[in-house]
């Protein structure tokens, strides 16, 4: 994996910025119920290097998106692989959520 979106076409890089600690974007990140309110619904999720995992995709039918932990890093980093198994022709994808502290720590909720 090339480190640099720039040196690799392929790569999206999206930046925002939180109003909250790293601990508690890490918490949004990592904690199945937390996880499920703005992304998708985990099974057998953990925050663990090697872990295998689905993500339960709404709709009808359902389908799943099977994913293993490459890094965990708490409060800092959390990768994965991302494969869409309904997909025609599935393409392994990589997600990786990098966390840094920005403004003041005061400033965070």
């Amino acid at each position: 994996m090339i480190a640099d979106a720039e040196l690799d076409p392929a790569a999206v890089e999206i930046g925002s910025f939180f109003p909250h600690s790293p601990d508690a974007v890490w918490r949004a990140l990592t904690e199945p119920v937390l996880l499920e309110r703005w992304l998708m619904r985990s099974i057998g999720f953990a925050a663990s290097i090697g872990t295998d995992f689905t993500f339960a995709v709404p709709g009808q039918p359902t389908a799943e998106i099977a994913c293993e932990v490459l890094a965990a890093r708490p409060g800092e980093q959390l990768t994965l692989s991302w494969v869409d198994l309904r997909a025609e022709h599935p393409a392994r994808w990589i997600v990786d959520w990098t966390i840094r502290p920005h403004g003041n720590a005061r400033d965070f909720c």
